[in-house]
């Protein structure tokens, strides 16, 4: 239960984080290498970025946060074998935890298109 209120609480600003840095490099690169202007690229990135962007994405953190700590205690907790068998079960749970996280993706992709 830790691990997963701890992935929940984190998952959220690393999000964040990840969009800002995002903007900040397509910044550098509309108005370094494409001329755009400051101003234009801002109120340009306004206009396209929607709340409901901004909400799913953070709920689809969130979900995706359960999702990698559902998966990766499952996985930890079986572990055999010593050093070979963490090894076998960590590359398990990154295998098992991309699969669910695109499958969890195509999901909320389909609820937040038809219903937002």
């Amino acid at each position: 239960v830790p691990r997963l209120f701890g992935a929940m609480i984190m998952f959220v600003p690393l999000t964040v984080l990840a969009d800002l840095i995002g903007i900040f490099g397509g910044y550098i690169i509309s108005t370094q290498l494409l001329d755009m202007s400051p101003s234009l690229y801002v109120n340009r990135t306004i206009v396209a970025v929607k709340n409901k962007d901004i909400i799913t994405g953070l709920i689809k953190a969130e979900a995706f946060a359960i999702v990698v700590s559902l998966v990766a205690c499952y996985e930890g907790m079986g572990v055999t074998g010593g050093a070979e068998g963490v090894g076998k079960s960590t590359t398990t749970s990154v295998v098992l935890a991309i699969v669910f996280i695109i499958v969890a993706d195509c999901f909320f992709t389909a609820l937040f298109y038809f219903i937002l």
